[in-house]
């Protein structure tokens, strides 16, 4: 889990999986982005105070600073997200519509990284093992521009039993679990939530299938 996305202090049960140093440190750079834009989704409308918490980290970033070093590289990361911005509709969670918002397109490869190291710690913390290398892992963010999001979203998920967890108060991040079979393979699934929902890139359908699970009924706590 990117311990950049929360606040200080760090909440007493953020999950941490063994890696190696090198495997940990590659993925440096992606948690940087990923913390961008995740932040400044999720700040848009000033409605999660601790996203808000971290924004600063974020400018200082956006402006290349570092221990009072400036990055080039920040510079041109600025350039790109000011250069991407777009307005997108925004709704109530009763779907209500409320106006539009500037928002921040991520660096989708970075997101998909980052999102996929959190399943598969995730994985890891709750079944005891790890995903092997072949394991397929997939994430969907949830498209919410539609008024009608909800509906096919509650669709998508009725079908299983979701078991909720949350990290520190949960403000920050939250996510529900859940398991079945499809075709003789275990598969678990994944709902994860960033700053309470708030913001077009804090929500993320994902999913594994990997043989020899376990009972795929039981989801460890």
């Amino acid at each position: 889990m990117p311990k950049g996305i929360f606040p200080a202090p760090a909440p007493e049960n953020l999950i941490t999986v063994p890696s190696c140093k090198s495997c940990n440190n590659g993925y440096s750079r992606d948690e940087e982005e990923f913390l961008i834009d995740l932040v400044l989704s999720a700040t848009a409308l000033d409605k999660n105070n601790e996203a808000n918490k971290v924004l600063g980290k974020v400018v200082r970033e956006l402006r290349g600073e570092r221990k009072g070093v400036i990055r080039s590289g920040r510079r041109k990361k600025s350039f790109r997200v000011v250069q991407s911005a777009r307005l997108v509709d925004v709704f109530t969670p009763s779907d209500v519509f409320l106006g539009q918002v500037v928002a921040f397109p991520a660096n989708g490869d970075a997101f998909y990284r980052v999102i996929d190291k959190i399943v598969r710690g995730l994985y890891y913390h709750h079944f005891g093992k790890a995903l092997s290398r072949d394991a397929l892992v997939w994430q969907q963010p949830v498209d919410r521009s539609s008024p009608d999001w909800r509906e096919e979203f509650i669709k998508m998920v009725a079908p299983f039993k979701w078991k909720k967890f949350m990290i520190g108060n949960g403000k920050t991040f939250q996510y529900l679990l859940a398991t079945g079979q499809t075709d003789g393979f275990d598969e678990t699934y994944w709902i994860l939530v960033f700053y309470e929902g708030n913001g077009h890139l804090s929500l993320y359908l994902c999913g594994t299938r990997e043989t020899g699970m376990g009972n795929a009924d039981d989801i460890p706590s």
